[in-house]
């Protein structure tokens, strides 16, 4: 069977939408998306420290430390203060 069309109305859209992502970047959003909901219940549940200055300081340290030493950690480190009690 031959099926004859004009050359115009043919057009490959695959791979060039600017919406597709890679199965890396599906699995990747997918587990930001598990470690954002982890964080949340951390903090509501008061273990986690709610994101501010300490958090910034800290992620400015590692973003320094991954610049001088040349790495590239993907995905991204992201840094929170994770809150303790001594045990007496």
């Amino acid at each position: 069977m031959q099926v004859e069309s004009p050359a115009k109305d043919v057009a490959d859209h695959s791979g060039n939408g600017a919406n597709e992502i890679s199965p890396i970047e599906s699995q990747q959003k997918w587990q930001r998306e598990a470690e954002d909901s982890v964080l949340d219940r951390m903090e509501r549940a008061g273990v986690l420290a709610p994101d501010g200055e300490a958090s910034k300081v800290l992620q400015a340290v590692v973003n320094n430390f991954e610049v001088t030493n040349s790495l590239n950690i993907q995905p991204d480190v992201r840094c929170r203060v994770l809150l303790t009690t001594p045990l007496e």
